[in-house]
C-alpha cells in the first residue's frame, strides 16, 4: 500500500496506532523493570528512578506503568475495532480514553516538575505520546 494512495483519515488512524504502540512498549518496559526490581536506565534525564520509586508511582496497589499498559492496549483495541468494523462507539471510546489519559498525563508531569522535583524520560515519552494521540483524535473526530 502506498502512502500517496491513502486518504488522510486512514493515515491519521495509522499514526494513532503507531503512537499507541510506542506508548504500550514504553509502559511495558517500565512495568517489566518495576517487577524485576532493577532500576531503569535514564536516557536524557537522571530522575527516572527517583520518579519511579516515589509513592506517586503506585495507584490502587499497581504501578502507574501497568495502568499505562492497560490504557494504551484499550486505545489500540478501540481504534482497531473502529478501523475494522467502522463502529463509531469505538472511536468515541478511544477519544474519551485519550482525553482521560491527557488529564492523568498533566497530573503526572505536574508531580514530576513541582512535587518530586525529578523528571523521568520514559514518563515524558508517555506524556508526549498521549498529547499527540489527543491532538490526532481531536483532528480525526472534527474532520468527520
Amino acid at each position: 500500500m502506498r502512502f500517496e494512495n491513502m486518504d488522510k483519515k486512514k493515515m491519521v488512524l495509522i499514526a494513532m496506532l503507531v503512537l499507541a504502540t510506542v506508548g504500550l512498549f514504553d509502559a511495558a518496559y517500565l512495568t517489566w523493570e518495576h517487577y524485576s526490581g532493577e532500576g531503569v536506565r535514564c536516557v536524557i534525564f537522571e530522575g527516572c528512578n527517583t520518579v519511579l520509586n516515589n509513592p506517586y508511582a503506585i495507584m490502587f496497589g499497581l504501578p502507574t506503568s501497568l495502568w499505562g499498559m492497560i490504557y494504551y492496549a484499550g486505545f489500540l483495541f478501540l481504534t482497531l475495532i473502529y478501523m475494522i468494523e467502522k463502529q463509531k462507539y469505538a472511536l468515541w471510546g478511544a477519544c474519551a480514553l485519550v482525553g482521560l489519559g491527557v488529564l492523568f498525563s498533566l497530573y503526572f508531569v505536574y508531580l514530576q516538575l513541582f512535587v518530586i522535583n525529578a523528571i523521568c524520560f520514559y514518563c515524558m515519552v508517555s506524556a508526549t505520546t498521549t498529547a499527540l494521540l489527543f491532538l490526532l483524535s481531536l483532528g480525526h473526530s472534527v474532520s468527520k
